[in-house]
């Protein structure tokens, strides 16, 4: 399953719980734009209309609509919406913690402002309803919301994740979860499942500090797209943007893919005809991954390490190092699949910063790191 297939499935499951006028909006963009995109639009418009409903304060003392469920919207709720009202919501976002238990960054709000932005265009001015031709909505509420700066340098972005990275420390956070993890579980029901997923999680953890995939392109992998030999590895997918590439794998990761394979089938029953590289046991049949169940699971794993980060961050790690070997911003562009250099220019930061810091410390004995905790 590719990620164009995922997304689809993504679509029609949300497009089921939203109004008609969410799929006329849908109908009228899905040729233009990506299928990956066209998901995002409806999860951020799932979740504007589940504040719409559910959202009160001081200058709410109801909500703004009285729906019982998101499909019961309806546009007589969205004509008394005004600017104000989206800068609420705008404001209730920013000051929310992220599954990651952090605040959103300024590029996941301009991301939902994009998506309303879209939205409403099409209520405003692209929209044709009955004889009249006339468009949903006379008024915009998104129309003077302008998209939030990012004004931190890149300095700032550098401190700020540099202490999630795992530059150098990719074996040893490894080497942790084999070794150790299974100390510290506390119930047996979470030491049976640590068991059975061990060799599976250690692999997913290598392949994504090792390739810098996303995290959408690691699930969507099949079989079929790795390949790997004793000294080499490469792996196939489909990018952003729904273009397919291929890059090769950081070779320490090789032997944790090998053992991984080499339960695959049996641990998690899995038949010829499923196509998925990394499954999960679901009523005893072999189901793919999701993209939140990975989420988790580095969460998880990380956290005990004593150095929180998410899958994003170990592409960074990847960005990073790659950049420190060859000072090369076009080959780690190529590496994780940006289509300009302009995206890759943190890691030149990084790279330069960890240049700098080598330099003034020659000849200072290096310390093996070994489940570096809360350092």
């Amino acid at each position: 399953m590719q990620i164009k297939e995922m997304s689809q499935k993504q679509i029609t499951k949300r497009l089921s719980e939203l109004p008609d006028f969410v799929r006329n909006f849908y109908d009228t963009h899905k040729i233009d734009t990506q299928p990956t995109t066209n998901a995002m639009y409806l999860l951020e418009i799932n979740s504007f209309f589940t504040w719409l409903r559910t959202h009160t304060n001081p200058d709410y003392t109801e909500p703004l609509s009285a729906a019982l469920s998101n499909k019961d919207i309806t546009i007589d709720t969205l004509t008394k919406l005004d600017t104000m009202d989206i800068n609420n919501y705008i404001y209730s976002l920013s000051t929310t913690e992220t599954f990651y238990g952090t605040l959103p960054t300024t590029g996941t709000i301009n991301h939902t402002i994009s998506a309303l932005k879209s939205f409403f265009r099409y209520l405003c001015e692209e929209s044709e309803v009955g004889p009249s031709r006339k468009p949903y909505l006379a008024y915009n509420p998104m129309a003077k919301i302008k998209m939030k700066k990012d004004t931190a340098t890149l300095n700032y972005r550098h401190k700020k994740i540099e202490s999630q990275l795992f530059v150098g420390r990719e074996q040893d956070l490894l080497a942790f979860i084999d070794e150790y993890y299974e100390k510290i579980i506390k119930t047996p029901q979470a030491k049976s499942k640590f068991k059975r997923d061990k060799e599976r999680d250690l692999a997913i953890i290598a392949l994504l500090l090792a390739s810098g995939l996303r995290v959408s392109e690691l699930v969507s992998l099949n079989l079929k797209d790795l390949k790997l030999t004793d000294t080499h590895g490469q792996v196939s997918m489909i990018r952003k943007g729904n273009h397919a590439d291929t890059v090769g794998i950081v070779p320490w990761s090789i032997p944790y893919l090998e053992q991984y394979l080499s339960i695959r089938s049996k641990r998690y029953n899995a038949s010829d005809d499923e196509k998925a590289l990394f499954v999960t046991p679901i009523k005893g049949k072999a189901t793919r991954l999701t993209t939140r169940s990975i989420q988790r699971m580095v969460k998880k794993y990380t956290q005990a390490y004593g150095r929180p980060s998410t899958p994003h961050k170990f592409r960074h790690t990847l960005g990073t190092e790659l950049y420190e070997q060859n000072k090369d911003i076009v080959a780690v562009s190529e590496q994780l699949g940006q289509t300009s250099t302009s995206a890759t220019d943190l890691y030149t930061h990084l790279g330069e910063d960890k240049l700098h810091n080598d330099l003034s410390h020659i000849g200072e004995k290096q310390v093996h790191v070994k489940y570096l905790k809360n350092k």
